[in-house]
């Protein structure tokens, strides 16, 4: 059976098609939030825009007949009510959506647009039984159904020998190497993916890779063109080493690989910081992680050491035996710590002419500075 838009609406007001039956759930598309080319938009309103800027087929409609030339809308109800409240929307519930970067009303379209969408035609699926049968076929229908993550709609998209050879590297690397996970559903991959294109954490990447993809999508796939072994080798240690979050480890090991660090020596930092009591590991480890995102954030150029040496600490404190703080009295070498007098996330140099001794107290405390980054 096919039914148009207008044919649809005027079943439900005139109570010939039931939405409100216990097997369905609250209107949500209305509640969750999209973000697309054309800007922040619901799920209801980016049904709309499906319609009308690109001309989308939906999948067909699930009708259950309830005898007397009635139905219940088995399937398919969010998509309904998503044009059924922006063609008549009431106090509580108005969708709207928009068209080509403007945002419109069904009032708001052009006669020809409306027309479109009062003409546009479902495919329905109809089928008839007992009540039980209904409830049973609609739990099969709707717990069998599970939505497609990001990766997996980018992939059917964009099948071709890059996303191919891109998941085999992937693949390859999950043999031998530590957290670095089979492409499943590809949770894990779309972060590699969205870092070989710079675009890891940024809000809007899904829609962002999309031009990247389509350009590649029959380009064969180097690893090299994005340093991606070296940067598997650096994410791999550093997520082992301090246990923070996969996508944070890809962005440190992302920076250090780009800006040609020694990433031994770096590593070697978070290896004595995992040594040290609780509370001085966890800022420590923090004040890094937020220093990088920082340099990364700010696109800084800065000093590839980041850390002073201990021989640096001694030079220092055959200087000056004291916590350069005013009027602080610590004197002791072990509670003594060498720090950046210019922030090293702002581009300050690891050489002694930047560089003072703080108490383990006053360097803790530098959360406070302009940049909110401690030296």
């Amino acid at each position: 059976m096919q039914k148009t838009v207008r044919e649809i609406i005027e079943m439900i007001d005139s109570g010939i098609l039931h939405y409100d039956q216990s097997t369905q759930r609250n209107f949500i598309y209305f509640t969750i939030n999209q973000n697309t080319d054309d800007g922040d938009l619901t799920k209801a309103g980016n049904v709309i825009r499906s319609i009308l800027q690109f001309d989308i087929q939906l999948p067909a409609l699930y009708f259950w007949d309830i005898g007397n030339g009635q139905y219940n809308i088995h399937d398919g109800k969010q998509r309904i009510l998503s044009i059924y409240y922006f063609y008549k929307p009431t106090s509580k519930i108005n969708v709207v959506t928009r068209i080509n970067g403007r945002e419109v009303t069904f009032k708001g379209l052009l006669p020809e647009q409306q027309e479109k969408l009062l003409n546009y035609t479902f495919d329905i699926v109809v089928k008839k039984g007992t009540p039980e049968q209904e409830e049973n076929s609609f739990y099969m229908i709707n717990t069998n159904s599970v939505p497609l993550t990001d990766y997996e709609s980018l992939r059917g998209m964009f099948h071709g020998t890059w996303i191919y050879e891109f998941e085999q590297f992937l693949d390859s690397k999950s043999k031998v190497i530590d957290n670095i996970k089979r492409i499943g559903r590809g949770e894990q991959a779309i972060q590699f993916l969205y870092n070989c294109f710079g675009l890891l954490g940024d809000k809007s990447a899904i829609n962002k890779i999309r031009l990247y993809l389509r350009s590649v999508r029959n380009n064969s796939f180097n690893p090299d063109e994005f340093k991606l072994n070296e940067i598997i080798d650096t994410y791999s240690e550093f997520i082992k080493i301090t246990s923070v979050s996969s996508e944070k480890a890809l962005q440190v090991a992302s920076f250090i690989t780009s800006k040609g660090w020694d990433k031994d020596f770096i590593l070697d930092y978070y290896r004595r910081i995992m040594r040290k009591a609780n509370d001085v590991k966890s800022w420590k480890i923090e004040t890094h992680k937020t220093a990088i995102s920082k340099l990364i954030q700010d696109d800084i150029e800065c000093d590839g050491l980041r850390l002073f040496s201990d021989n640096d600490k001694s030079e220092l404190y055959k200087r000056s035996q004291r916590c350069a703080e005013a009027n602080c009295q610590v004197t002791n070498y072990k509670e003594l710590e060498v720090d950046h007098i210019d922030p090293w996330s702002k581009g300050g140099r690891t050489i002694l002419g930047n560089a003072r001794l703080l108490c383990k107290s006053h360097n803790a405390s530098k959360g406070n500075d302009e940049d909110g980054v401690k030296g």
